[in-house]
C-alpha cells in the first residue's frame, strides 16, 4: 500500500516537473519569436463620438517615437517600449487616455481617447480655456473650433485653481449640459455671463430681452419655464417688449417690460384693476396670465408675473 502511494506521488512530481518544462519552453519561445518580429505597422484609432478632432494621427505618431511612424516601422518589437509611449501620448493636454498593443500581425496599435468639451470659458481677464466633463481646463485647439455654450466673466484663474472654482465650474458644466441637450438652446443663447448679484445672465440672439438665470439649481426647471414662455407670450406678443426675463423663482417667470404697461384708473388717479386688460380678444388667453406685481415708489417700471397654472413648472 505504502509503495502504491509512493509511486503515484512520484508520478504526479514527474508530471509537474513535465508541465513545468514545457511552459518554460513555451515561454522561452515566445521571448525568442518576439526579438526577432518587427513592427510592421502603426494603426491609431480615436474613440468617442469626437474621435480624430482635436488630436492629429501625425502629432499622436511623434509623440510615441521620434520621427513618428517611418521610424517605429521595421523596428524590433522588443526595443518598443509601450508604456513609456503611452505615457508619451497622455501628456497632450486633449488626451485622456492611450492604449497600446501589438496586435497578432506584429502591428503596432495605438487607441486614443480624447477629452470631451463641453463648455469654452472667458474668464475676466479675457482668457479662454475649453472645460471638460471632468471640469479640467483644455487649452484652445489647433485643429478644431468646436460649437458649444460660450460662458463669460467668471472669476477664474488658467493655471491653478482655488476652492470655489470647482463649484463654479460644476455650475458652468450643469447648465451647459442642458443646453446641448436641446438645440433650441444651442441657437438661441448668444452667451451666458457670469453677472453677480444675478448670477449667470443669458443674452440671446432673437429679442433685446436679457435673461436672469441665477444659479444651477433647477436648470432644466427654468429652462422649460423659459420655453413656455416663449411660445404662450413672446412668439405672439412680439420678442422686444420685455427687458428682463428672470427665471430665478421657483415656479414663475417674472418679466419687466420695455414699456410700463398702462392700468385703468379712476378719475382721483388709483388703479381700478389688477390685471393688464387687453384690447382686443384675440390676445386674452396670453394677457390673463400676466399679473402686475407692485414695486416700491422708488421704482416705477411694474413687473410682469407669468404664474404656475401656464405650464410654469
Amino acid at each position: 500500500m505504502a509503495d502504491k502511494r509512493l509511486i503515484s506521488s512520484i508520478l504526479k512530481l514527474s508530471g509537474l516537473l513535465v508541465g513545468a518544462g514545457v511552459l518554460v519552453f513555451l515561454l522561452v519561445a515566445a521571448v525568442r519569436i518576439r526579438s526577432e518580429q518587427i513592427c510592421k505597422d502603426v494603426a491609431i484609432t480615436f474613440t468617442g463620438p469626437d474621435g480624430g478632432k482635436y488630436v492629429g494621427r501625425t502629432d499622436v505618431a511623434g509623440q510615441m517615437w521620434p520621427g513618428g511612424i517611418p521610424a517605429l516601422k521595421g523596428k524590433p518589437l522588443e526595443e518598443i517600449n509601450l508604456s513609456l509611449m503611452e505615457e508619451r501620448i497622455e501628456q497632450d493636454p486633449w488626451v485622456r487616455n492611450a492604449e497600446l498593443f501589438i496586435d497578432a500581425g506584429g502591428r503596432l496599435q495605438v487607441v486614443v481617447e480624447e477629452k470631451r468639451p463641453v463648455a469654452r470659458v472667458f474668464n475676466r481677464e479675457g482668457q479662454s480655456f475649453y472645460l471638460d466633463e471632468k471640469l479640467e481646463q483644455i487649452p484652445l485647439n489647433r485643429y478644431f473650433t468646436p460649437n458649444l455654450p460660450v460662458f463669460t466673466g467668471l472669476p477664474l484663474r488658467t493655471n491653478g485653481r482655488r476652492a470655489n472654482d470647482s463649484l463654479l465650474l460644476t455650475q458652468v458644466l450643469e447648465i451647459a449640459s442642458a443646453m446641448q441637450d436641446d438645440s433650441l438652446w444651442m441657437a438661441q443663447m448668444e452667451q451666458c455671463a457670469y453677472e453677480p448679484p444675478f448670477g449667470f445672465v443669458m443674452y440671446p440672439l432673437a429679442g433685446d430681452h436679457r435673461i436672469l438665470f441665477g444659479g444651477a439649481e433647477r436648470t432644466r426647471e427654468k429652462f422649460r419655464n423659459l420655453f413656455v414662455f416663449y411660445t404662450q407670450v413672446l412668439a405672439r406678443e412680439g420678442w422686444n417688449l420685455y427687458r428682463t426675463i428672470d427665471l430665478r423663482f421657483s415656479r414663475q417667470v417674472v418679466v419687466t417690460p420695455v414699456t410700463p404697461p398702462r392700468i385703468p384708473s379712476d378719475s382721483l388717479g388709483m388703479p381700478v384693476s389688477s390685471m393688464v386688460q387687453p384690447e382686443d380678444t384675440t390676445a386674452q388667453a396670453t394677457i390673463d396670465t400676466l399679473t402686475i406685481e407692485e414695486k416700491p415708489a422708488t421704482k416705477r417700471t411694474p413687473k410682469l408675473v407669468m404664474p404656475a397654472g401656464t405650464g410654469i413648472l
